[in-house]
Protein backbone atom coordinates (compact mmCIF):
# COMPACT_ATOMS: atom_id res chain seq x y z
CA UNK A 1 0.00 0.00 0.00
CA UNK A 2 1.50 3.35 -0.96
CA UNK A 3 1.13 6.64 0.87
CA UNK A 4 -1.69 7.90 -1.39
CA UNK A 5 -3.77 4.78 -0.77
CA UNK A 6 -3.13 4.98 2.97
CA UNK A 7 -4.41 8.53 3.25
CA UNK A 8 -7.28 8.15 0.77
CA UNK A 9 -10.84 8.09 2.16
CA UNK A 10 -14.24 7.38 0.64
CA UNK A 11 -15.78 10.35 2.43
CA UNK A 12 -14.13 13.77 1.98
CA UNK A 13 -15.43 15.01 5.40
CA UNK A 14 -13.69 12.28 7.43
CA UNK A 15 -10.06 12.76 8.38
CA UNK A 16 -7.64 10.26 6.85
CA UNK A 17 -7.06 7.11 8.89
CA UNK A 18 -3.56 5.94 9.60
CA UNK A 19 -2.76 2.57 11.13
CA UNK A 20 -0.04 2.67 13.80
CA UNK A 21 1.49 -0.51 15.20
CA UNK A 22 3.49 -0.24 18.41
CA UNK A 23 6.43 -2.64 18.17
CA UNK A 24 7.99 -1.89 21.52
CA UNK A 25 8.86 -4.95 23.58
CA UNK A 26 8.37 -3.25 26.97
CA UNK A 27 5.78 -0.90 28.46
CA UNK A 28 6.85 2.45 29.90
CA UNK A 29 6.97 0.88 33.39
CA UNK A 30 9.35 -1.84 32.17
CA UNK A 31 6.90 -4.74 32.03
CA UNK A 32 7.20 -6.98 28.95
CA UNK A 33 4.52 -6.58 26.30
CA UNK A 34 3.11 -9.23 24.02
CA UNK A 35 4.33 -8.87 20.44
CA UNK A 36 2.15 -6.38 18.56
CA UNK A 37 -0.28 -6.05 21.45
CA UNK A 38 -0.91 -2.34 20.97
CA UNK A 39 -2.46 -1.30 17.66
CA UNK A 40 -4.04 2.08 17.10
CA UNK A 41 -5.94 3.18 14.02
CA UNK A 42 -6.43 6.88 13.50
CA UNK A 43 -6.52 9.10 16.54
CA UNK A 44 -9.23 7.16 18.38
CA UNK A 45 -8.01 4.21 20.44
CA UNK A 46 -10.23 1.12 20.33
CA UNK A 47 -9.76 0.42 24.02
CA UNK A 48 -8.51 2.48 26.91
CA UNK A 49 -4.93 1.73 27.88
CA UNK A 50 -4.49 -0.51 30.89
CA UNK A 51 -3.17 0.98 34.09
CA UNK A 52 0.08 -0.54 35.28
CA UNK A 53 -1.57 -2.71 37.97
CA UNK A 54 -4.12 -4.06 35.47
CA UNK A 55 -1.36 -4.68 32.94
CA UNK A 56 0.60 -6.72 35.48
CA UNK A 57 -2.47 -8.82 36.28
CA UNK A 58 -3.36 -9.53 32.64
CA UNK A 59 0.21 -10.11 31.49
CA UNK A 60 0.90 -13.66 30.29
CA UNK A 61 4.27 -15.10 31.17
CA UNK A 62 5.96 -17.94 29.28
CA UNK A 63 5.91 -21.21 31.20
CA UNK A 64 8.42 -23.16 29.14
CA UNK A 65 11.39 -20.76 29.27
CA UNK A 66 12.31 -20.21 32.92
CA UNK A 67 15.34 -18.08 32.04
CA UNK A 68 13.17 -15.50 30.28
CA UNK A 69 10.72 -15.55 33.17
CA UNK A 70 13.46 -14.93 35.74
CA UNK A 71 14.94 -12.11 33.65
CA UNK A 72 11.59 -10.30 33.42
CA UNK A 73 10.96 -10.41 37.15
CA UNK A 74 12.68 -7.81 39.32
CA UNK A 75 15.36 -9.16 41.61
CA UNK A 76 14.24 -9.57 45.22
CA UNK A 77 17.48 -8.02 46.52
CA UNK A 78 16.96 -4.82 44.48
CA UNK A 79 15.04 -2.27 46.56
CA UNK A 80 12.11 -0.43 45.00
CA UNK A 81 13.06 3.21 44.40
CA UNK A 82 10.80 6.19 44.04
CA UNK A 83 12.86 9.02 42.60
CA UNK A 84 9.95 11.30 41.70
CA UNK A 85 10.53 13.40 44.82
CA UNK A 86 14.22 14.09 44.08
CA UNK A 87 15.04 17.68 43.07
CA UNK A 88 16.04 18.41 39.50
CA UNK A 89 18.11 21.55 39.72
CA UNK A 90 21.72 22.68 39.42
CA UNK A 91 22.50 21.98 43.08
CA UNK A 92 21.24 18.39 42.81
CA UNK A 93 23.28 17.86 39.64
CA UNK A 94 26.38 19.29 41.30
CA UNK A 95 25.85 17.12 44.38
CA UNK A 96 25.56 14.01 42.20
CA UNK A 97 28.81 14.79 40.39
CA UNK A 98 30.50 15.55 43.73
CA UNK A 99 29.36 12.26 45.28
CA UNK A 100 30.52 10.27 42.24
CA UNK A 101 33.95 11.89 42.43
CA UNK A 102 34.11 11.24 46.20
CA UNK A 103 33.15 7.61 45.57
CA UNK A 104 35.97 7.17 43.03
CA UNK A 105 38.41 8.93 45.35
CA UNK A 106 37.62 6.27 47.97
CA UNK A 107 36.38 8.94 50.38
CA UNK A 108 32.90 7.42 50.75
CA UNK A 109 31.70 3.81 50.46
CA UNK A 110 29.55 2.61 47.56
CA UNK A 111 25.95 2.94 48.83
CA UNK A 112 24.90 -0.30 47.09
CA UNK A 113 27.68 -2.57 48.33
CA UNK A 114 29.17 -0.69 51.27
CA UNK A 115 32.64 -1.25 49.81
CA UNK A 116 35.15 1.53 49.24
CA UNK A 117 36.23 2.04 45.63
CA UNK A 118 39.36 3.90 44.65
CA UNK A 119 39.66 4.65 40.95
CA UNK A 120 41.77 7.79 40.66
CA UNK A 121 41.49 7.89 36.87
CA UNK A 122 37.67 8.07 37.04
CA UNK A 123 37.89 10.53 39.93
CA UNK A 124 40.13 12.81 37.84
CA UNK A 125 37.66 12.52 34.94
CA UNK A 126 34.76 13.62 37.18
CA UNK A 127 36.84 16.48 38.62
CA UNK A 128 37.80 17.58 35.10
CA UNK A 129 34.12 17.49 34.06
CA UNK A 130 33.26 19.73 36.99
CA UNK A 131 36.10 22.07 35.99
CA UNK A 132 34.70 22.22 32.45
CA UNK A 133 31.24 22.92 33.88
CA UNK A 134 32.72 25.72 35.97
CA UNK A 135 34.32 27.38 32.95
CA UNK A 136 31.26 26.92 30.69
CA UNK A 137 28.84 28.36 33.25
CA UNK A 138 31.03 31.33 34.19
CA UNK A 139 28.83 34.41 34.43
CA UNK A 140 25.60 32.38 34.29
CA UNK A 141 25.41 31.21 37.91
CA UNK A 142 24.13 33.14 40.89
CA UNK A 143 26.62 33.80 43.70
CA UNK A 144 25.46 30.83 45.80
CA UNK A 145 25.82 28.38 42.88
CA UNK A 146 29.22 29.81 41.94
CA UNK A 147 30.46 29.52 45.53
CA UNK A 148 29.21 25.93 45.71
CA UNK A 149 30.99 24.95 42.47
CA UNK A 150 34.21 26.60 43.66
CA UNK A 151 34.06 24.86 47.06
CA UNK A 152 33.28 21.44 45.56
CA UNK A 153 36.11 21.70 43.05
CA UNK A 154 38.59 22.90 45.67
CA UNK A 155 37.74 20.04 48.03
CA UNK A 156 37.84 17.37 45.31
CA UNK A 157 41.13 18.66 43.91
CA UNK A 158 42.77 18.68 47.35
CA UNK A 159 41.65 15.11 48.08
CA UNK A 160 42.87 14.01 44.63
CA UNK A 161 46.27 15.64 45.15
CA UNK A 162 46.59 13.99 48.56
CA UNK A 163 45.64 10.56 47.12
CA UNK A 164 48.16 10.87 44.31
CA UNK A 165 50.82 11.95 46.81
CA UNK A 166 51.29 15.23 44.98
CA UNK A 167 50.87 17.07 48.28
CA UNK A 168 50.73 16.21 51.98
CA UNK A 169 47.83 17.61 53.98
Amino acid sequence: MNEDELLQNDNENDPPTIKVTDRRKFASDGTPLESGSVTNEGSKPKTAPLKSEEAKQTETKPTTDTGAQEASEPSSDTPERNIAHLPRDFSAFLEGMYLEAMLYLGAIPDPRTGETIEDLELAKYKIDLLGMLQSKTEGNLDSEEKDRVDAVLYQLRMIYLEKTKSIQL
